[in-house]
């Protein structure tokens, strides 16, 4: 009983320690999130007219959560589907029509938010 005792306790330190460190790795700014890109799991570029440069994204190698709402967005960037390990994207208030035609490469992608959509149909 006292070995299954201490693997709980061991095991419970670690979940802890796991979830304290996957708050430190959220960015609000993409200028801060560069310095180390391939520690970034979390992303919120939300209300910052964010100027999109190419091959950006595929520094963010462990992102899962990218939040585009309200950038006034016309299209969604191509260079999004090499977010491999993507799992919510929220691409709220925008203003494109279409979604790429490649957006299912996103094969990770649990959640998508498009709320308040001006154009798609």
């Amino acid at each position: 009983m006292k070995l299954s005792l201490s693997l709980l306790i061991l095991l419970q330190f670690h979940l802890l320690n796991t979830a304290q460190d996957s708050t430190i790795f959220e960015y609000n700014s993409i200028e801060e999130a560069l310095l180390n890109p391939e520690k970034v799991v979390r992303l919120n570029l939300s209300d910052q007219q964010f100027v999109f440069s190419p091959n950006i994204w595929e520094q963010f190698v462990n992102l899962q959560y990218l939040s585009l709402k309200n950038e006034h967005l016309w299209e969604v960037p191509e260079e999004l589907m090499e977010l491999k390990r993507l799992k919510i994207l929220d691409l709220s208030g925008n203003d494109f029509i279409n979604l790429p035609s490649n957006f299912f490469e996103l094969r990770s992608l649990e959640e998508l938010y498009l709320n308040d959509e001006k154009e798609l149909t």
